[in-house]
């Protein structure tokens, strides 16, 4: 059962965009700069056929972010696990290397790594986000809503904001914290926090629409649910949401770091669409 985000009261709202502006978006699978979603085969491939098709939804990623207007320099593909990153954020400054089941690799693509040697570990994972802060310096970052019920949705969040935190402490505010939008995918009841509607134009809207069909794996087996993302506005909650949000990664609550032993054990329930 899904309550779409209609079902909760949203006012208008402008980005207000300058010369100055400088947006980044963080998503956690290729496909979720547009609307966001994972795929799950029905069957069983070996590593070679996943990193087959993980470059091919690479590839959809670059033709739909054209059709946006975004040229491939602006994209930067981080190549961290698909189904992994809420086990990075869980481990925290833990030092060991998560291998992938799917791909079996231990670290990105060489031609995908910005600081030499790095591994599929949370440390490593935020030291690359950290890079692209200080690199791009933007004054806008559109992350996941930490209640994103997708494990690697609000993985990305709380990874991303650990990013961030640091890039606060290293400078001393010497760089000016950017404003933070989140957008939300998986979800059973939307969140009741004060959500803007950005309007989108005719054009805006069409060229979103052949951006989503331009993700041809992800159509091919769940068009529905896709063009769920085909609308004419796009929710975001501005800042941080009203009450505190579990993100669950198998049985564990990893954003609860002041429980004993550093997380909230428990049942989470249903976690949403395993899409």
């Amino acid at each position: 059962m899904r309550a779409f985000a209609g079902d909760t009261a949203r006012t208008v709202w402008t980005l207000p965009l300058s010369s100055n502006t400088r947006v980044l978006v963080i998503s956690p699978h290729p496909d979720d700069a547009v609307l966001g979603a994972g795929f799950w085969p029905t069957v069983v491939p070996n590593p070679g056929v996943y990193r087959s098709y993980g470059a091919l939804r690479e590839r959809e990623t670059v033709h739909a972010m054209r059709e946006l207007g975004i040229g491939r320099s602006r994209i930067r593909l981080l190549g961290f696990p698909d189904d992994g990153l809420c086990q990075l954020a869980a481990n925290g400054s833990a030092r060991t290397v998560f291998t992938s089941p799917y791909t079996g690799r231990e670290g990105p693509p060489s031609t995908e790594r910005m600081i030499p040697g790095t591994r599929y570990r949370a440390a490593d994972l935020e030291q690359e986000l950290e890079r692209i802060l200080l690199a791009f310096r933007p004054t806008v970052v559109v992350v996941p809503h930490p209640r994103d019920e997708h494990p690697d949705h609000c993985a990305t969040h709380v990874l991303a904001h650990r990013a961030i935190d640091a890039i606060d402490r290293a400078v001393g505010g010497g760089l000016r914290r950017p404003q933070v939008l989140h957008y939300l995918i998986h979800y059973r009841v939307w969140p009741g926090d004060p959500w803007q509607e950005l309007k989108l134009t005719p054009a805006e809207r069409d060229a979103k629409r052949r951006a989503i069909e331009a993700f041809r794996t992800q159509t091919a087996v769940m068009a529905d649910f896709m063009h769920e993302f085909d609308r004419p506005d796009e929710p975001f909650l501005i800042g941080e949401p009203q009450s505190d949000a579990p993100c669950w990664c198998r049985g564990e609550n990893i954003q609860r770091r002041g429980a004993p032993g550093g997380f909230e054990r428990g049942s989470p329930g249903s976690p949403g669409s395993s899409k």
